[in-house]
Formats: C-alpha cells, sequence, structure tokens
C-alpha cells in the first residue's frame, strides 16, 4: 500500500521490522503491543496507531534504501485530515500481514485465517530514488 503525504509517495511494510521500530519508539515489548493498540484511553491509541504507521513507512524506506524523511507531526496531520475509509484501508491492510505464521488480523483481532486473505511478501529491490 502507498501513500501521498504532502506530494510524496511513501510505501508500508508492515511485519517483524516495522514491529521492532514500534516497539523501540514507543517503549514496549511485542506482547505490550496490543496494549497500546486497544488502550481505553483515546490519546494513547492515536498516538500507538501513529506511530505504528511512521514505523511501516520507515521499515519500507530502509528496506527500498529510500530517504525516510516524514515526521511524526507530518503524518500525524496527514492522518487528522484524510477521510475515515483511508484510516480504514491502512488498519486492514495492516491486519493482512503475515507475522510468526498467521496475520495480524488472526493474532489481534480474533479473526479466521479464512476472514483475512493472505497478502504476499513484497520483494525487496535496492533502489534509491522514490516519488516526490
Amino acid at each position: 500500500m502507498k501513500l501521498k503525504i504532502e506530494g510524496a509517495e511513501y510505501g508500508l511494510q508492515w511485519g517483524m521490522g516495522a514491529i521492532e521500530i514500534y516497539c523501540d519508539r514507543i517503549g514496549c515489548d511485542v506482547d505490550g503491543l496490543d496494549k497500546a493498540i486497544f488502550s481505553d484511553k483515546e490519546i494513547e491509541k492515536q498516538k500507538a496507531i501513529t506511530t505504528l504507521i511512521l514505523a511501516a513507512i520507515q521499515n519500507y524506506c530502509e528496506l527500498h534504501e529510500i530517504e525516510f524523511d516524514l515526521t511524526y507531526r507530518k503524518l500525524q496531520q496527514w492522518l487528522s485530515d484524510a477521510p475515515q475509509n483511508t484510516f480504514n484501508e491502512i488498519i486492514n491492510d495492516w491486519k493482512k500481514t503475515m507475522y510468526l505464521g498467521k496475520t495480524i488480523g488472526e493474532w489481534y483481532f480474533g479473526e479466521a485465517p479464512a476472514d483475512v486473505p493472505k497478502k504476499k511478501s513484497a520483494s525487496v529491490k535496492s533502489s534509491k530514488s522514490v516519488t516526490k
């Protein structure tokens, strides 16, 4: 999935890399991942989801050797202005991601394997250009 933010296109690369970046930023381990995302406190949930999306963008940039120049505040503002269906598409993309043999939907949302089609893993190309 690609996002166009302030005229630049950013890819989302979920998986172990994004989860590691997320956990480093938010100060949790993998077992604490769902605590922030499913928090009863709306501000904690918003911070966690924004941080997770930013981690997926950073992971994509690192894997594709693209300069990572998006800030948390720019992403936060873009998400705030984006229509609800854009946010839903991002979350659904994340839920399809494989993590240790199951989808995120299976791990954290109780979805059956048939409920979430398996997403093909992206191949990594050594490309230093990005659409800006």
